[in-house]
């Protein structure tokens, strides 16, 4: 992992933070021993770190609270009874691991988005995803929150269908022994993408909660 490297990316080791955890979202949901796994697409751009270090945070690789992103994901949970906070509280012992299909931060002056270079760059996703799931003994479920997380799975399975076919049918296909699920990614704007367009938002996150209930319960 420290050695990962990739042109518009920045390896988060290269600011030799000391950080104990590889995934910043690890704060939220850090529990290796845990059930199910939430893949994202990516973390945070790199210019998010040392601008933390400039405000003298302590801990600058970690998950943001504030994020809209981060508070969805925790209500979902929540919601099957899953003990997570999103102050991080507990984040060892929640049952789930938080991590990103891109372990680089990107670097390429963009805060959100399609990740640079992805065509190529996701060809690191399948060496990061094998590392944490032969390190989760009791992985059962896979969720991956949008369609770039959803294809590095999928490509590791050589599982031929979309992340909206997936979605739509409702159904995870299987990937050594465990159930891999398609999600919407829980940023306010790609809730959204979850039903044809013209769909109401309300409509759209009634059906994302009943998505994430079905995998959890």
């Amino acid at each position: 992992m420290r050695t990962l490297e990739h042109s518009g990316y920045r390896n988060i080791f290269s600011f030799e933070l000391g950080n104990y955890n590889l995934f910043g979202t690890e704060t939220l949901c850090g529990d290796w021993d845990g059930d199910l796994l939430i893949v994202a697409q990516d973390f945070a751009p790199a210019s998010f770190i040392p601008a933390r270090i400039d405000a003298k945070d302590p801990f600058p690789y970690r998950h943001e609270p504030s994020f809209p992103t981060n508070k969805f994901l925790v209500d979902l949970l929540k919601r099957s009874d899953r003990p997570v906070a999103i102050s991080g509280e507990g984040h060892l012992e929640c049952g789930a691991l938080y991590v990103s299909a891109s372990f680089l931060l990107r670097d390429d002056g963009k805060v959100s988005g399609a990740l640079p270079d992805w065509k190529h760059a996701s060809r690191h996703a399948s060496k990061v995803l094998s590392f944490v799931i032969e390190r989760m003994p009791k992985l059962e479920k896979i969720a991956c929150l949008g369609e770039p997380a959803f294809n590095a799975l999928a490509e590791m399975a050589r599982f031929h269908g979309t992340w909206r076919q997936t979605i739509t049918a409702g159904n995870p296909f299987n990937f050594d022994g465990k159930n891999v699920y398609a999600h919407s990614h829980t940023g306010s704007l790609c809730r959204r993408n979850r039903l044809p367009p013209g769909s109401s938002y309300a409509d759209c996150i009634n059906t994302i909660q009943a998505d994430w209930r079905q995998m959890l319960r």
